[in-house]
């Protein structure tokens, strides 16, 4: 047979240099030998700049994070690992040792491959399954609560008014800012500006309560983070919550809470719709629609310098005000009527409402709105035996507006102090302070405390 003629080192080169792999080939000292152009074009790193170098050093100056040769030099194998560069671009690289006939390794040759593509579908496959879970609790949620049904129970002209707005603004892409104390539905609002927006057909809603996250969990949450950005953390990193609402809408409830360190990165997405993962660098585009709620006077926290006054001004671009149920009192009849007819079917009951219930009903300022309403009728339809519902079942502070017993021989004075106290108190309960409560009762919080300890005193 013919002997095979051996390749001249211009023959190699030019093999090497066709290849469509990156090529980078040491001597067993990890002394940089050659480069091919594909490796330079993967990488954006030169020939220049790393022939004749060691990987060592390479490595320390941040060309790369490791070094698949030094590890085919320790165990003399074969090895594949995922190399970072300094850009922070990841390849996969395969290094090969070249042994001697002595067992020596004498040249180290990699395999680079540029994983740009494969990591890429790697999220695409991770925001899918992110994605289909998001859709499986959209469709549990539905399925056990059903909010109450599928309707608003409006009667007042003032929640007439706020479903007008709501309508015309969810079919534009603007940033609505939802105000409203505790219990008046603003969260059911939000469902109807997503699900009436041409967002429905394409993502989700995502909901987060910025007051019930810790501050430390909270950016996170929100914008994901990477592999190995805290102790703790998945080592594959995770997907954010403004990733996860792309194409869709995120719903950020108690946007008060949100810290004022956090909330320069919540304008920079709102601005330019990118967001950065904790621990990463490279930002990722989204195209969310923000809903904010609040029950906080927002432009008071800015006065303060508790929110941000340019955040403010992106997050109201339009304000929806949702009044508490006391100022729509027509709405009451039909809330009572539509809770009691839901709990019947829920509970297999046949319950009702006196007249002189319904007028106990509509005496009480239900400080907890709507929310109260189903909770207050929830607990009457479990409670309760009997079909008719009167005053003496509902609960002590609903029925003691309209039935409480005034004793003739309290002298006035007292009287009307005791009852000045009792509202002081219950606005402290609801608001959280007496500074709050100062506010809406349009007091000073000096007198407010003075009468407290006055009567305390008494």
């Amino acid at each position: 047979m013919p002997k095979t003629p051996l390749l001249s080192k211009q023959q190699i080169e030019a093999i090497i240099e066709s290849s469509f792999d990156g090529i980078y080939i040491t001597d067993g000292q990890a002394n940089t030998l050659m480069v091919n152009s594909a490796y330079e074009k993967m990488t954006g790193i030169k020939r220049e700049e790393v022939i004749g170098r060691n990987m060592r050093d390479l490595v320390t100056e941040g060309y790369i994070d490791q070094s698949v040769t030094l590890k085919v030099i320790e165990t003399g194998e074969r090895a594949t690992i995922r190399q970072k560069l300094r850009s922070g671009k990841e390849i996969l690289v395969t290094g090969n040792p070249i042994f001697d006939d002595l067992g020596n390794i004498i040249m180290v040759v990699t395999n680079d491959r540029d994983m740009t593509e494969l990591i890429k579908l790697h999220e695409q496959v991770e925001h899918s399954m992110q994605m289909a879970m998001a859709y499986k609790e959209k469709l549990q949620t539905l399925q056990e609560s059903s909010s109450f049904g599928k309707d608003f129970v409006v009667v007042s002209q003032a929640m007439y008014d706020v479903c007008n707005l709501v309508e015309r603004v969810s079919k534009t892409d603007a940033t609505v800012l939802f105000y409203g104390e505790t219990g008046v539905g603003k969260d059911r609002l939000v469902e109807e500006v997503h699900k009436m927006s041409p967002r429905h057909a394409r993502g989700v809603l995502v909901k987060i309560n910025c007051g019930a996250i810790p501050e430390t969990l909270l950016e996170s949450e929100l914008f994901g983070y990477e592999a190995g950005a805290f102790t703790g953390a998945k080592k594959e990193g995770k997907i954010g919550l403004f990733e996860l609402a792309d194409e869709g809408t995120i719903f950020l409830d108690e946007v008060e809470c949100l810290p004022l360190s956090l909330q320069p990165k919540l304008l920079r997405a709102l601005q330019d719709f990118k967001i950065v993962r904790v621990g990463g660098t490279v930002p990722k585009k989204v195209n969310v629609r923000v809903v904010c709620a609040t029950n906080m006077d927002l432009k008071e926290m800015v006065a303060k310098n508790q929110f941000r006054a340019d955040l403010y001004y992106r997050l109201n671009v339009v304000s929806v005000v949702v009044p508490p149920l006391r100022e729509r009192k027509e709405d009451i009849p039909m809330l009572v009527t539509f809770f009691i007819n839901y709990f019947n079917q829920k509970y297999k009951k046949k319950k009702y409402v006196t007249k002189e219930t319904m007028d106990c009903l509509l005496a009480y300022a239900w400080p907890g709105n709507v929310r109260e309403v189903a909770n207050v009728i929830e607990r009457i339809s479990v409670v309760t035996d009997k079909m008719q519902i009167d005053p003496e079942d509902l609960p002590r502070e609903i029925r003691g507006d309209l039935n409480s017993e005034i004793d003739p021989d309290i002298p006035l004075k007292k009287y009307v102090v005791e009852k000045e106290i009792a509202l002081i108190r219950s606005a402290i309960n609801k608001y959280g302070s007496a500074r709050k409560a100062a506010a809406v009762l349009k007091m000073n919080h000096s007198t407010i405390t003075r009468k407290l300890q006055k009567y305390r005193k008494d």
